[in-house]
């Protein structure tokens, strides 16, 4: 959350000064033109952006919550107030520290969970999978047998590729 990355960046921050920060991770969409693993970003960062932009990931706002936003109504009222593209948790803190240092910091972050998704539904299919692996470790045919709407997506692997600059690979994980 934001109290935990405020500390633990700031005292890294306080042991090197790096040539730039990226706050990768994920976020739920308030967006309803944001689709399930699109790759979003916001910085102040010049260079940065036209990086990014270039690399294929998309311009964002982001609103930084101290709390999940679960519901759809939740997300839209989210929306609503804060015009935000999406939300996440650790952010703000982060660029904040970055900005008074005078480090480039850009937040980057794969969508998660749409707009016009409950989260709830989403931790009912995981309580549904549970039940029928009974303990035992959860593999893609459960997915495939139990879930009402199996996603296929590999984030993680997509994130690694973007990291590491391997662009066609990362589209590949996203289509």
């Amino acid at each position: 959350g934001l109290t935990h990355a405020e500390t633990a960046v700031g005292k890294a921050l306080a042991l090197e000064r790096p040539p730039r920060v990226f706050t990768c991770g994920f976020a739920g969409a308030l967006n309803t033109a944001l689709r399930l693993g699109d790759v979003v970003f916001e910085t102040q960062d010049e260079t940065l952006r036209a990086q990014l932009t270039s690399a294929g990931v998309k311009p964002a706002k982001f609103h930084c919550a101290s709390r999940i936003a679960v519901t759809v109504t939740e997300k839209a009222e989210l929306y609503r107030i804060t015009r935000a593209d999406a939300v996440e948790m650790e952010s703000e803190p982060i660029q904040a520290l970055c900005r008074s240092r005078g480090i480039p910091c850009a937040t980057v972050r794969v969508i998660s969970d749409t707009a016009g998704e409950d989260l709830w539904v989403l931790a009912n299919e995981i309580d549904k999978l549970s039940l029928y692996a009974k303990g035992r470790r959860i593999e893609e045919a459960d997915v495939q047998r139990v879930a009402s709407s199996a996603r296929e997506a590999n984030i993680f692997a997509m994130v690694d590729a973007i990291a590491e600059k391997r662009l066609p690979a990362a589209m590949r994980l996203l289509h």
